[in-house]
This record gives structure tokens, sequence and C-alpha cells, in this order.
């Protein structure tokens, strides 16, 4: 059961499931269409020629979608296969920051399908399918927002914090156990700000795909803590995005550095610090959580005193 790239020997499967899907997709309205197969049309297959093709392959082929430039042209699934995750898995598989698409405003149960995976409708239009005005609903999914939480944030917070403390649970100085135990209103209290440290969170669409969070200290510097960030972000700016947004709020609140601890072991992370400014410091410390990690400091220079 996986998505692959389409190769010319799935055509003659792409041509029967587009034959069995597209009345589905036009099954609400209106008038009666008659469904021209994808062989047979010159504009739909010269659109379907130059998309980057992705189709479902379980032993047989389920459905497929179609990409160009940043738009889905299409996403079909054979009849047998709907309500069995094969359009969930071909979207992942081709999702973009800032895709588009365009839906029949009347097929409800696929706007909500693509709302569920972060779609907003930003407008309409019409055209017409074998001689018929078909209205469809323009949709765009918004790329990944960066920002601080608010109270009512308290929910992905703690989801997303046991999901890195169980992702990678030598990483960072609370366990998963300890950070399980917190009542919902500590979760709210942390999300709201009330306390030392405050979160930066990644959005995408309604979920929370990454974390960093951030605690003052009597030298006016600021500790960057609980970095991470969701495997399906990983390779993208959204790790970036989040000390970006703290890099930020510390140069407008006139902190000195940045500052982060990390096990230098950890060569992904230490990387990627590096390629974001930060530099190790001689400066050592036992992780919390796991004393027998050593961790060091890095730290980010946000003026040029001449003791950074």
């Amino acid at each position: 059961m996986a998505v692959r790239d389409y190769t010319t020997a799935d055509f003659a499967a792409v041509c029967h499931i587009y034959l069995d899907a597209k009345p589905a997709e036009l099954k609400f309205e209106a008038g009666k269409f008659a469904v021209t197969p994808l062989e047979d049309d010159a504009v739909i297959q010269a659109a379907f020629n130059e998309s980057v093709v992705s189709v479902y392959d379980d032993g047989e082929v389920r459905g497929f979608a179609a990409v160009f430039d940043g738009q889905l042209r299409a996403m079909f699934v054979q009849g047998s296969a709907r309500g069995k995750g094969v359009g969930q898995a071909l979207l992942n598989a081709v999702l973009v920051e800032g895709m588009s698409l365009n839906v029949a405003r009347s097929n409800v149960d696929a706007i909500r399908f693509y709302e569920k995976k972060g779609f907003v409708i930003v407008g309409s239009t019409t055209r017409q399918y074998s001689g018929i005005d078909v209205l469809y609903a323009q949709m765009r999914r918004p790329g990944v927002v960066v920002r601080y939480l608010r109270e009512d944030d308290w929910q992905e917070l703690k989801r997303i914090r046991l999901a890195a403390l169980l992702d990678a649970p030598t990483a960072f100085g609370v366990s998963h156990a300890s950070a399980a135990a917190y009542t919902d209103a500590a979760w709210r209290d942390r999300a709201a700000g009330r306390g030392p440290a405050r979160y930066i969170l990644a959005f995408d669409g309604g979920e929370a795909v990454g974390i960093v969070a951030h605690v003052p200290d009597a030298n006016r510097e600021l500790n960057l803590i609980a970095m991470w960030v969701a495997p399906s972000q990983r390779g993208t700016p959204t790790a970036a995005r989040l000390v970006s947004a703290a890099k930020a709020h510390a140069t407008a609140q006139g902190y000195k550095r940045l500052l982060l601890d990390v096990s230098p072991t950890n060569l992904r992370a230490a990387r990627f610090y590096q390629k974001q400014g930060f530099v190790f410091l001689p400066e050592w410390e036992p992780l919390e959580s796991h004393p027998d990690i050593q961790l060091q400091k890095m730290a980010f220079a946000l003026s040029l005193d001449s003791e950074n």
C-alpha cells in the first residue's frame, strides 16, 4: 500500500478511474453530464500530461493525483476504494505550502475533506463541463503559520509537546511522564504565557507541527528550549522560521544573546543551529532528565557588545 510516481504503464488504469470517479465529482449538480473518457478529451489529457502525477498502488492502482505549479488539478479515487484512506494518502503525498485547487461547490463532502487538510475557500469560478456551467469553489492551503500562543491553543501545545517528548526522549530536560502529568490548567497557563516560558508554535492548517519556547535570564539573555518539528516538516523552512521568530522577539526586547543547549553528538541539531548563526561555547552541563548526557551551550549574538 503506497503512493508512487505515475508511469505510462498506469495510463489505462488512470483512464478507468477517471471515467468511474468523474460523475461522483458532479453528482450534486442539477445538469446531466456526459463524461468524456480521459483518453478522448484532448484538453484534459494535455493538462494531465504536463502535470506531476502520483498514483496509489496496493497491487492495483486505486487512485491518482495530478499537480501542476502548486495546483492540485485532479484527484480521483476508484469507487470501491473510497472511504479507505486512499484520497488521504494521495493528498498527504503531494501537499505543498500554498497549494490551490478547484472543487464543485455542490460537492460538500469534498470541500469538508479539503478543509480538514487546512484548505480554505478563497473565491469562486464558473467553468463548463459538457456544455453545462458548474460553480467551483477556489480553495487554497495557506502556508505554515508561525505565531505565539494564546490560551485557547493549550490543547495543541499539550499534543505537540508530548509528541516531541515521545519522539526524542533524550533531547529535553523534562520527561514524557512528567509532562503527561501536567493538569489542563497547567497547560493553559503555559499557552497563555503565565510563567517564564513563552511558546511559539508552527501551525499547518489547525494542527501544530513545530514548537519552540524561550525563557529569559537575569543577564538579559534569552534561552531557547523545547525546540522540535514534526517529521513531516523536517527539511522544510519550519524549524528556521521558529528560530527566526525567537530572534525577532529577542531583538525587539533588547536581549543580548540567544542561548541554547545541545548535545554535540546530535549532529543534525548542532548543524542546524550552526546554520542559524549559533556558535559553541566552552560551557557544559548534564541533561536534567538524563544526567549521563552532556550538553554544550551555543549562543547567537544579538548586539555588538564586546562580551559577546
